[in-house]
């Protein structure tokens, strides 16, 4: 879900002599570049509700007034990539050279050894199961 940071949503339960909200987020590019997300208020439809009781027609009433005051959904949300590493150049721009790219160079495959790393302590030594562990085998096999 989520959650505001700005100062006017701060989690009122938190703000007290010790409690600050937190500080808005920094943008990792300039506000006057127009490509600043855009927050959209969400807007809850209770058409569904005609018919129902007075109380229960008031307590959603109230629910969705809270829930748009705190709640929102991303109009836009600007993903800013780096440049790609086929466009980057090493040393002068003017060379005619080109530097060849392979796929081995511009991703590194993850290491898919992890039950080797767990299965092993920190002097590289097997993992001894617990008395719990021992116990659970016995039990549930």
């Amino acid at each position: 879900m989520p959650h505001n940071l700005n100062s006017s949503s701060a989690n009122s339960a938190n703000i007290g002599l010790n409690h600050q909200p937190y500080p808005p987020p920094q943008p990792y590019h300039h506000i006057n570049d127009g490509l600043q997300p855009e927050k959209e208020p969400v807007d809850f439809d209770t058409s569904h509700l005609r018919g129902a009781p007075a109380e229960v027609e008031a307590l959603v009433h109230n629910i969705k007034d809270v829930a748009q005051q705190f709640l929102y959904h991303w109009r836009t949300f600007p993903i800013i990539l780096p440049p790609p590493l086929s466009s980057c150049t090493d040393g002068d721009a003017d060379t005619l050279v080109r530097k060849k790219h392979h796929l081995r160079d511009l991703f590194v495959a993850p290491s898919f050894d992890e039950l080797d790393a767990v299965a092993v302590d920190s002097k590289g030594e097997p993992r001894r199961l617990t008395n719990k562990q021992l116990e659970s085998i016995r039990e549930r096999g």
